[in-house]
């Protein structure tokens, strides 16, 4: 039996998205208008450049899956699409949830990702 997200694992939520805040700039999770208009997430930083997650039409979309560590750095696990220059990314007022998952009361093994929401920023790609 998978275990429930519970008060425990909110306070470390919490102190993870706190920690996740003191970075600056696009964040793996985070989101990213593209110029075609979907709505993408960033799924690994190369310093000079970020990948996202695939397009809505890829069959591989709906396969990924993004790790929180206590840290606030996040990983990402799925198929990835073409790096973005970081020059041609842009931070917009917006703000959306994403999901992440991290080990339920921060004890690794088999079975035990609990699921959440976190805060995430939204970027724009310039064209």
């Amino acid at each position: 039996m998978r275990p429930t997200f519970d008060g425990r694992d909110a306070e470390i939520l919490a102190v993870t998205v706190q920690a996740r805040e003191r970075f600056t700039g696009p964040r793996v999770g985070d989101f990213v208008h593209m110029p075609d208009g979907t709505l993408r997430r960033f799924t690994y930083d190369w310093g000079d450049g970020l990948q996202t997650t695939v397009g809505a039409a890829h069959p591989c979309n709906g396969d990924a899956s993004f790790y929180l560590g206590r840290s606030g750095e996040a990983s990402f696990s799925g198929s990835l699409d073409s790096t973005i220059p970081r020059d041609r990314i842009t931070l917009t007022d917006e703000r959306h949830a994403g999901r992440f998952w991290f080990f339920h009361h921060g004890f690794p093994g088999a079975h035990q990702g609990v699921h959440c929401d976190a805060p995430c920023r939204v970027y724009r790609v310039r064209a």
